[in-house]
């Protein structure tokens, strides 16, 4: 069973470091259609490097993303 936490509520996303490996869903809405199960690459400041899947990587906003805890 995953649960997903989100990030909103935080002062700014500095706040959060993401180390790589972790996995993180987005929500879907401005920012783009849902993404889930991606893996960080790595993070530099408030953007993260995220590969969702073969061949298809992008930098997302960390305050975007959901941290998924198992």
């Amino acid at each position: 069973m995953s649960i997903s936490i989100p990030f909103f509520g935080k002062i700014g996303s500095d706040d959060v470091k993401l180390e790589p490996n972790m996995r993180v869903n987005r929500a879907g809405g401005l920012v783009g259609p849902e993404q889930v199960d991606g893996i960080v690459m790595y993070q530099v400041g408030g953007r993260a490097k995220v590969c969702w899947g073969p061949g298809n990587s992008r930098m997302e906003k960390v305050r975007d993303l959901t941290l998924i805890v198992e």
